[in-house]
């Protein structure tokens, strides 16, 4: 099959596949955590949500070695390609879910999405190279963080409005119970399926023809019961731990996105309580915000470094973050509340860009897949800590304001 020279056309569809995938997986997770907003309230709404959050950050622990072995040893455009496939079957599956009534297989099934996005992460990030070259590696980080945080931010609002106006239009109000929910918003899910078959077509068409630096490392194997005994993943972790400049950017990313989960968190029923904002659109909304932020501080990172890794933005950004942070606790108008999370995304995005690609730069090619697959295990991991802190002071009824603080 012929290969695609044409870089436009690359950059397009690979943008297009991740902006799909990215789709999917959020409004799957979107709809579940709306039922438990509008079931639950207080502290057992805060745990419900973090539970929901958890099935997201989970598959990215256990897999870490395997989804980096996958990275390493085949080629990437492929991995994306099954990734996709993958992701069609699973929103059948979901719908299935939710036809069934049964709040804990659509859980289920949300777990088997994050598996594939686990799998599906370091490729995605590891193609950089190849589309966009080392030399606009900044770039090709931002371009991909924009699209990410344009997806998510997409995928938020319009599944929590189309929930929210359904909700409404059909007095959903009187249900009582998760699984009665899930069962009513049943037509919500026929939506994603489109997205889902649009990725998969696009993968299949274009990824596919696309021309990569790929060779096959036929030494490199999985050794099952040294993956068992724990013994690749401490292998693995010693990896990024050789390279300080590496390790120390992985640190920097796994807080910044262990804080913004607790955010995440806590937020909603910090707005219900404090704000008296129950509207999972506006309180979504909310949190959306810092997703375009994200875009914002992304585009702005790259017009600053086009051609080189500028560091200097990464003070500024964590002072920056933090003082929004301190603001969205004394602002009491959702506007301000929304302009707040905005800022804290656009530092938020002059801090990740540049130490991604400091990673991607500083890391071998051989070992580049475990190297980001590493990355997203310590960024998992740092947001399941915070999952359960926001969890064990939620159960201990600590006040949500006060969770924000110790954020």
């Amino acid at each position: 099959m012929n290969k695609i020279n044409n870089i436009i056309a690359i950059k397009f569809a690979f943008l297009f596949v991740v902006f799909c995938n990215v789709i999917v997986d959020v409004a799957h997770k979107v709809f579940l955590q709306n039922i438990a907003f509008k079931v639950f309230d207080g502290s057992t709404q805060v745990i419900w949500v973090s539970i929901i959050n958890a099935l997201i950050i989970i598959p990215f622990l256990l897999l870490f070695t395997v989804s980096g072995y996958l990275s390493d040893k085949y080629n990437k455009k492929n991995i994306l390609i099954y990734g996709a496939v993958s992701s069609f079957v699973l929103s059948l599956l979901m719908v299935l879910s939710y036809i069934s009534g049964n709040f804990y297989v659509a859980m289920a099934g949300l777990f088997l999405l994050a598996i594939q996005s686990a799998i599906y992460s370091p490729a995605k990030f590891g193609l950089i190279i190849d589309i966009y070259g080392k030399k606009n590696i900044s770039n090709g980080n931002a371009v991909l963080q924009a699209i990410s945080m344009i997806a998510i931010l997409f995928s938020i609002a319009s599944a929590s409005f189309v929930f929210e106006n359904f909700y409404d239009a059909n007095h959903l109000s009187t249900l009582s119970t998760k699984e009665q929910l899930l069962d009513a918003i049943l037509p919500l899910t026929y939506y994603i399926l489109p997205v889902a078959f649009l990725e998969m077509v696009v993968s299949m068409v274009f990824l596919r023809r696309v021309g990569t630096n790929y060779v096959k490392n036929e030494s490199l194997t999985l050794d099952t019961n040294e993956l068992l005994k724990g013994k690749l993943l401490v292998k693995n972790i010693g990896i990024i731990f050789s390279n300080n400049i590496i390790f120390l950017s992985v640190i920097g990313l796994s807080v910044f996105w262990g804080i913004s989960q607790g955010l995440m968190a806590v937020f909603p029923s910090f707005a219900k309580q404090y704000l008296g904002i129950s509207d999972v659109f506006v309180i979504n909304g909310v949190i959306g915000a810092s997703g375009i932020g994200i875009a914002i501080g992304s585009i702005l990172y790259s017009k600053i470094s086009k051609h080189y890794i500028e560091i200097g933005t990464i003070p500024l950004a964590i002072t920056g973050m933090s003082l929004m942070i301190y603001i969205s606790t004394i602002v009491q108008t959702p506007l301000l509340l929304g302009l707040s999370f905005l800022l804290f995304g656009m530092f938020g995005g002059l801090f990740v860009v540049p130490l991604n690609a400091l990673i991607q730069f500083n890391a071998k090619k051989r070992v580049l897949g475990t190297i980001l697959a590493g990355n997203n295990w310590f960024h998992s991991l740092s947001m399941f800590i915070m999952l359960m802190i926001t969890s064990i002071v939620s159960y201990y009824s600590l006040d949500p304001l006060n969770t924000l603080y110790l954020i």
